[in-house]
C-alpha cells in the first residue's frame, strides 16, 4: 500500500506520525474565494494580515481550515503553549506565533459575519475586496 504524498513543507520535523502525514492545515477561504496575493483587500488589511496555513491537531486528517474549525478542534491552538499559541504562515510568507482569537480573525477578513466584534469596534462598514 502506498502512503499519502504531501510536499515536504507540509510536515513539521518535530511531529511524530501526524494523521494523513501532514502537520499543517490550509486556509480554505483562499481557495473558494479565489483570493490571490495581488487581489483586493478589506479596509485595514494586507497580505501580512491573512493566514494562509496553520498548525493542525495531529489526530486530524483534514487539509483545510475555516473560521469554525478552531472550535471544531481541527486547528492546534496551543502547539507552542497556552501563552504563545501556534504558528501561522501569512499570505506574505512570514510566520507569526499567535493566540487563536487573533488567528481566527485572520482566516477570513472578507466575511463580516465572522468578525462582528472587530467590525463594530473599527467603524468599518464594508470589508469586501476592492474591485478593479
Amino acid at each position: 500500500m502506498f502512503g499519502v504524498w504531501n510536499p515536504p513543507v507540509m510536515l513539521c520535523p518535530t511531529d511524530d506520525q501526524p494523521l494523513a502525514q501532514h502537520s499543517y492545515i490550509l486556509n480554505e477561504h483562499m481557495s473558494y474565494l479565489k483570493i490571490r496575493y495581488s487581489g483586493g483587500w478589506p479596509l485595514g488589511t494586507s497580505p501580512s494580515d491573512v493566514v494562509l496555513m496553520g498548525e493542525k491537531v495531529s489526530t486530524v486528517a483534514d487539509y483545510y481550515m475555516e473560521y469554525s474549525d478552531f472550535a471544531a478542534g481541527k486547528v492546534d491552538e496551543t502547539k507552542h503553549g497556552i501563552v504563545l499559541g501556534s504558528n501561522y504562515l501569512k499570505l506574505d510568507m512570514h510566520v507569526d506565533t499567535e493566540l487563536a482569537a487573533q488567528a481566527m480573525s485572520s482566516t477570513d477578513p472578507w466575511d463580516p459575519h465572522t468578525h462582528n466584534r472587530s467590525i463594530a469596534s473599527s467603524g468599518v462598514t464594508s470589508i469586501l475586496p476592492n474591485e478593479g
